[in-house]
């Protein structure tokens, strides 16, 4: 890592305790952001599953993973606009930022 670079310390294995450091850190950004990234990877089955089963709502042969990118994107906003740490609420949030994300790409490739 460059000097200087924070590092995410590996004791930080739970979501909760990955939640308490990324809240507790607004004035750190690079560690914020390694932090976010972290959070991101955990999450992101979650975004590819969602974005995979909206896929038969799309027309024609589209290729279903071309949504998976929208999923990541709207999981990586809803992570940066959480301010509540409990995993359950979040995962509900996400959940719907997500599948509202999906859909609404969908829409725009079925309309054109």
């Amino acid at each position: 890592p460059p000097k200087g670079a924070f590092m995410v310390p590996r004791k930080l294995q739970t979501v909760d305790q990955m939640w308490s450091s990324y809240q507790a850190l607004k004035t750190l950004k690079e560690r914020r952001v390694q932090i976010h990234a972290r959070l991101c990877l955990h999450y992101a089955p979650i975004a590819k599953y969602i974005a995979l089963r909206l896929s038969p709502l799309l027309a024609g042969t589209r290729d279903p993973i071309n949504l998976v990118p929208t999923a990541w994107i709207a999981l990586s906003r809803q992570i940066e606009l959480w301010t509540d740490p409990y995993e359950g609420t979040f995962k509900e949030s996400a959940i719907r930022a997500i599948r509202d994300a999906v859909l609404e790409q969908i829409d725009q490739i079925n309309s054109t």
